[in-house]
């Protein structure tokens, strides 16, 4: 399926909401699970959802500027399970995240103008992930 994002909002505040329901990950490279607009974000919300195979990375990337590459804030074990800097919360090591079981992550995003979320499956085959995002700001 392919990705839905939505930002709303009036005078005081700007919500988003962001789903991308069963994307194929395979285990060769990097797939990304979901590309959401952060300008008037504060803070956001991501979990995701992992069928068949179990996953091998996982990354949290921004850029700052339309005009700018990504770069990668999170992607190590540690970085996950000892949240620190922009990252506010997560679930545990979301760079081996199981089959069957859902992971999140709480990400501060004030002065990111967007966020991306990649990943890949274990050397078993392709995983299915199903990602869910929301955010707010003032």
């Amino acid at each position: 399926m392919a990705q839905s994002t939505s930002q709303t909002g009036g005078q005081t505040r700007q919500l988003l909401t962001a789903t991308n329901l069963a994307v194929s990950v395979p285990a060769a490279g990097t797939t990304t699970l979901l590309e959401v607009p952060t300008a008037g974000i504060d803070t956001m919300g991501l979990s995701f959802d992992v069928t068949v195979q179990a996953l091998d990375a996982f990354a949290i990337t921004a850029r700052f500027n339309a005009d700018s590459a990504f770069v990668t804030l999170y992607s190590t074990a540690g970085s996950f399970t000892t949240p620190a800097g922009l990252l506010i919360g997560a679930s545990g090591d979301l760079t081996t995240q199981a089959a069957g079981t859902t992971g999140w992550f709480v990400l501060y995003t004030r002065g990111l103008h967007s966020v991306k979320v990649t990943c890949s499956a274990n050397v078993a085959g392709a995983a299915t992930v199903s990602v869910y995002a929301g955010g707010a700001g003032n």
